[in-house]
């Protein structure tokens, strides 16, 4: 899981590292898959936005910093507005190989009917994407689910704690995958959202942490030692869950 932001937030620098984690993911995807009853293998990963949220099927995060890494190892990117309705149903799905979401601030209508659907999705098997935010109520609607945000999560291997924050000034990189992450060019400046999600070390591989200063190593943390972060990427080297990344 990766953080996604509007241009005008400054934090596209982030594409660099979360490029990295898309190559992997789809690296993984190759080993992964299954050979239908028809002997062909599901070559297209099936993204979302939300329309009105800056984002359109021509400008999201995925298609401006990912898009060729996933044609690169042969696959055909699709984009759909996550608002519309009905969402694709299971045999409507068998071409597809993965599913992303790159949302940014998750506002939508319905949004426990996205999440269960996206939930359905990594049960059957389709691997996963999510960058930015899961799909959250609109201002004055009741709030989505708890509980069904919390399975997402834990399909990936994560867990959400308290300490969302947007003072950057209180965030600081805890650390990084040397083997990864750095090697080309120095991180950016921390993203200015910073939501506390942990990794279980035992099923993910943390590419990039970030921490709060006021509350360093995040107490409790995720059974690991390490700090809770943003930049988080399941592992999907044959030792994650599977159906997962």
């Amino acid at each position: 899981m990766v953080p996604a932001f509007p241009a005008r937030l400054g934090c596209r620098g982030f594409l660099v590292v979360v490029a990295v984690a898309c190559m992997v993911l789809c690296a993984s995807i190759c080993l992964a898959e299954d050979v239908s009853a028809s002997g062909s293998l599901p070559r297209h990963i099936l993204v979302f936005y939300i329309g009105g949220d800056d984002q359109s099927a021509d400008d999201n995060f995925f298609r401006n910093g990912l898009q060729m890494v996933a044609n690169y190892y042969g696959y055909l990117v699709e984009y759909r507005d996550a608002r519309i309705r009905p969402l694709p149903r299971p045999e409507e799905m068998k071409e597809y190989a993965a599913v992303a979401t790159t949302f940014y601030s998750g506002a939508m209508p319905a949004p426990d009917t996205f999440n269960e659907w996206l939930l359905a999705q990594s049960v059957a098997g389709k691997k996963l994407m999510i960058l930015g935010s899961l799909a959250s109520a609109l201002p004055g609607e009741p709030q989505e689910k708890a509980s069904t945000v919390d399975r997402i999560y834990a399909r990936l291997g994560l867990e959400s704690r308290p300490g969302y924050t947007t003072v950057r000034s209180l965030l600081r990189y805890a650390n990084q995958d040397e083997q990864l992450v750095g090697f080309e060019r120095s991180l950016p400046q921390p993203p200015i959202l910073y939501a506390n999600i942990n990794a279980d070390p035992d099923t993910t591989r943390t590419l990039v942490s970030v921490e709060r200063t006021d509350k360093p190593g995040d107490p409790g943390g995720n059974g690991g030692g390490q700090p809770g972060g943003q930049l988080r990427s399941h592992r999907i080297s044959g030792l994650g869950r599977p159906g997962n990344a």
